[in-house]
C-alpha cells in the first residue's frame, strides 16, 4: 500500500509490506543469470550476514522528496547494511551457566552481531551535502498544541533475539502546518545484559533550504544500570479510547514521590475531543502519546498521599494516610483512608517479610528433567563468606565444601550448588544461605518432570495453494527448535516449535527433521514429522500411453516432462515413493539436477548421474502451473533399466496364423545400428534391415 502526501515543495510517501519470506519461493527464476531476483535473494546478495531478524518488512519504506530531486529515505536493507560482521558478539545472560553445565563443550565464537545494531541515519541522495552545525533541534516547538497534517509509524525490522530481548528499528513522521519531524530509533535490549538505543532526528521547518539532523547513541549494561541510586520514582496508569473518526478520551493517573519525602504527588487528568475539534487523522495515531498532548482538558485534580499520619486536605476531596511500625518480629502498615468527615482504616500486617520478598534464591522455580542437572545459587554474592549451607527437599542441610554425595558439587564463587543425576525425591524447595559478615538466604522451588527420549505423531496434511498455514510440529512444550525442511535451511524457532508458511506448495512436502529443546533438559530431543500436501490432480491426457524410457545401467538419465502452460514449480517421485526437486548443477559430484529450458515454457526435466535397477519402475512427475493454486499436473514415465539393446516389450500376444511385430530399441536413446537379427526359439536367426519389406 502506497500513501503520498504533498507538504509544500516536498512529497512525503511511505509503503508497507508483508515480512520477508525465510526462502526463495521462486528459486529457478533466482537462478537464472539476469537481474531478476525476488526480495529475499536481494538481501542475500546484498547483505553479508549469516542470517536475517526474526521480522524484516522489505518494503516499508518512508520517502521524503523534495522539488529539486533531493530525496531523503528510510528503508530496511540499507539499516541491515550497516550491521557488523566483525565483532565481538554479545553473550546472554544465561552464558555462563550453560557453559558451566557443559564443561566439555567448546566455546564457539560467533564474529556477527546477532543483535543486529546499526547507526543506520537514513539514505540520502547525491544532491544533499551535509554540513556540521552548532544549531539544535528546538524541541519547544514540538510540544506546541499545532494540528497534526499527517503522521506514520513504520518498522522497519525486528527481532526477539531467541526469547532474550528485543532489537527493532523503526521511524515515526509527524507533519505540522510550519514543519515536519522525523524519528528514527533503533533500540536492542539484551535481558540482564545490556540496553542501547541509536535515535536519529530530523527536522525542518517550512521555507528554509536546510534539514537538521541529530543523532544519539546510549548504552548501558544493566549491572551498571542496577547501581544507579533512585532520586524518585514515577506511576502513570492511562485509560486511552480512541474511536476512529467519532472520539478520543484519555484519564490520567500520575503519582510522583521524592527520595526522603514524606508524601506522595497525585494527579488525575481528563482529557476529550471528537474528531471534528480534533481536526486530525486519529486512524493514523497508533500510540497514545501521540495524540493525548492535543487533547482539550476537561477536568484535573491534585492530592497528596501522606506518610506518618500527616493530613493535607486534598483538591478532589480525599486523602490517604499510612503509618507503619514494628510490633515483635512482625512489620505492621495501617493506612487510613478520608473522604469529608468519614474515616476508614485498614491494617496490614506483614507475618513472613522474607516470604513477601522472594529471598536471593536464583532462580525462583527451575524444572528439570530426569537425569539432568540442576543449578542453583544466590543472586548476590555475601563479602567474607565463609560457608554456603544447602538444605534440599529431604531437611538434611550440609556445607556445600563438604557435601554428603558426589552428586552435589560448589557452583560458582558465591553460594550456590550443582545438582547432578536429578531424581523425583528433589523435587520441593531447596534452600541456601550464605554465612559471613552477614547472612543472605534464598530459596528455588525445583519442579523435576519425567524426561522425554521420544515422541510419534501422525503425518500432517496440507492443502495446497494454503495461505498463512501453521503448522504445529509438536504437543510438548518447548524452549526453541530447530527445524530442518526439505531442500532448505535449517531454521531456530523460539518458544514453541511451530512453522507458519506464505502459502504451502509440494515443495515443502517430505520428512521434517526437528531438534527439541524440552525444559530442564540438556540433550535436545529428535523427531521427524512427515509432511504432506494435498492437491487436485490433472493427468497429462497429452500422451494416450505410458512413455517408456530405455537405460543402459550405470549410465546418466534424464525424464523430461512437458506442460504447455507456465509453472512454478515441479517436481518427481521414484517408483519406491522417494521425492525429488530438481535444483540447478553447481557440482560435479551432484547425484541430481534439472534439465530444459526454464520453468516458465513448461519444462519440468530431472538428469541423475547414474541409474542402478532400483531405479526401474513408474516415475510421477508433478507440475504445478503458475496461474493456478491447488492444481497439480501429473505425467508417468515408466522406466527400464537394460543393456544397450532392449526390447520394446518383454512379451508380445499373437494368434496363430496372424502377425507379429518385434520392436527392439537402444537404451540412452536412438542410436545408429550396425546391423539388426533376431533369434528365434529354435534358435533360426533372422537378419533385417531397410531393404526388407513386407512384400519381400
Amino acid at each position: 500500500m502506497m500513501f503520498i502526501a504533498e507538504f509544500g515543495p516536498w512529497y512525503i510517501s511511505y509503503d508497507v509490506s508483508r515480512i520477508l519470506p525465510s526462502v526463495c519461493p521462486t528459486k529457478v527464476v533466482c537462478e537464472r543469470d539476469d537481474d531478476q531476483f525476488c526480495q529475499f535473494c536481494v538481501y542475500c546478495k546484498e547483505l553479508n550476514i549469516p542470517h536475517f531478524p526474526d521480522m524484516v518488512f522489505p518494503k516499508n519504506i518512508l520517502n521524503l522528496k523534495h522539488a529539486n530531486g533531493a530525496c531523503i529515505n528510510f528503508n530496511p536493507l540499507d539499516a541491515l547494511k550497516r550491521v557488523s560482521s566483525r565483532v565481538q558478539a554479545i553473550e546472554v545472560s544465561c552464558a555462563e551457566a550453560w557453559q558451566e553445565s557443559r564443561p566439555d563443550a567448546e566455546k564457539k565464537k560467533q564474529n556477527f552481531d546477532w543483535t543486529f545494531s546499526t547507526d543506520y541515519k537514513g539514505t540520502l541522495s547525491d544532491k544533499i551535502v551535509v554540513e556540521p552545525t552548532d544549531e539544535t533541534i528546538n524541541f519547544e516547538i514540538l510540544k506546541q498544541k499545532d494540528q497534526i497534517l499527517f503522521y506514520h509509524d513504520l518498522t522497519l525490522f525486528e527481532d526477539e533475539l531467541h526469547d532474550h530481548g528485543i532489537s527493532k528499528l523503526s521511524v515515526k513522521i509527524r507533519v505540522m502546518p510550519s514543519y515536519w519531524y522525523v524519528l528514527l530509533r533503533y533500540f536492542l535490549r539484551v535481558d540482564d545484559v545490556l540496553v542501547r538505543s541509536h535515535e536519529t532526528r530530523m527536522f525542518h521547518m517550512l521555507n528554509t533550504n536546510y534539514v537538521l539532523r541529530e543523532f544519539t547513541a546510549k548504552e548501558s549494561t544493566a549491572r551498571d544500570l542496577n547501581r544507579v541510586m533512585p532520586s524518585y520514582w514515577y506511576v502513570l496508569l492511562r485509560y486511552f479510547l480512541r474511536v476512529d473518526d467519532v472520539l478520543v478520551r484519555s484519564h490520567e493517573t500520575r503519582m510522583f514521590h521524592m527520595l526522603n519525602s514524606n508524601y506522595v504527588l497525585r494527579e488525575f487528568t481528563a482529557k476529550e475531543s471528537t474528531a471534528r475539534d480534533l481536526n486530525m487523522p486519529t486512524t493514523q495515531m497508533k500510540e497514545a502519546d501521540d495524540v493525548i498532548p492535543f487533547l482539550p482538558l476537561k477536568h484535573k485534580c491534585v492530592n497528596l498521599v501522606l506518610n506518618n499520619g500527616a493530613n493535607i486536605a486534598a483538591m478532589c476531596g480525599f486523602t490517604l494516610s499510612m503509618r507503619t511500625y514494628s510490633q515483635g518480629s512482625r512489620t505492621v502498615s495501617t493506612y487510613l483512608v478520608q473522604k469529608g468527615s468519614s474515616q476508614n482504616v485498614v491494617a496490614v500486617k506483614v507475618k513472613n517479610l522474607f516470604k513477601m520478598q522472594h529471598g536471593l534464591g536464583w532462580p525462583h522455580t527451575l524444572r528439570v528433567a530426569q537425569g539432568n542437572e540442576a543449578l542453583l545459587k544466590l543472586d548476590r554474592t555475601l563479602e567474607q563468606q565463609n560457608s554456603c549451607e544447602i538444605t534440599p527437599p529431604s531437611g538434611l542441610t550440609f556445607n556445600i565444601n563438604s557435601p554428603p554425595s558426589t552428586r552435589y558439587t560448589k557452583w560458582t564463587d558465591g553460594c550456590g550448588v550443582r545438582v547432578r543425576n536429578v531424581t523425583m525425591n528433589d523435587e520441593g524447595r531447596w534452600r541456601l544461605t550464605a554465612n559471613g559478615s552477614n547472612k543472605l538466604t534464598g530459596w528455588t522451588e525445583l519442579f523435576v518432570e519425567e524426561s522425554k527420549t521420544s515422541y510419534s505423531a501422525s503425518p500432517i496434511s496440507l492443502q495446497d495453494g494454503q495461505t498463512e498455514a501453521k503448522i504445529e510440529l509438536t504437543t510438548l512444550e518447548n524452549s526453541y527448535c530447530l527445524v530442518k525442511k526439505p531442500f532448505a535451511e535449517s531454521s531456530l524457532v523460539p518458544g514453541q516449535c511451530s512453522v507458519t508458511l506464505d502459502r504451502t506448495t509440494r515443495a515443502i512436502q517430505g520428512v521434517w527433521n526437528v531438534q527439541l529443546g524440552l525444559p530442564g533438559q540438556i540433550v535436545e530431543l529428535e523427531l521427524q514429522r512427515q509432511i504432506t500436501v494435498e492437491t487436485r490432480e490433472l493427468q497429462n491426457s497429452e500422451m494416450e500411453d505410458i512413455r517408456t524410457i530405455f537405460v543402459q545401467k550405470n549410465m546418466t538419465f534424464t525424464i523430461m516432462c512437458r506442460a504447455s502452460i507456465s509453472l512454478s514449480y515441479c517436481w518427481f517421485q521414484h517408483p519406491n515413493g522417494t521425492q525429488y526437486t530438481p535444483g540447478r548443477l553447481e557440482t560435479d559430484d551432484q547425484l541430481f539436477w534439472y534439465t530444459g529450458e526454464n520453468l516458465q515454457v513448461g519444462d519440468c526435466g530431472i538428469s541423475f548421474a547414474h541409474v542402478t535397477s532400483e531405479d526401474a519402475g513408474k516415475w510421477t512427475c508433478h507440475m504445478g502451473p503458475r496461474e493456478q493454486l491447488g492444481v497439480e499436473i501429473i505425467d508417468s514415465v515408466l522406466l527400464r533399466v537394460t543393456g544397450p539393446l532392449a526390447a520394446n516389450k518383454k512379451e508380445v500376444v499373437a494368434n496363430i496364423g496372424g502377425s507379429a511385430t518385434l520392436f527392439c530399441h537402444t537404451a540412452n536413446g536412438n542410436r545408429p545400428l550396425e546391423y539388426c537379427r533376431f533369434l528365434s526359439p529354435t534358435f533360426v536367426g533372422i537378419r533385417v534391415d531397410q531393404s526388407v519389406s513386407e512384400s519381400r
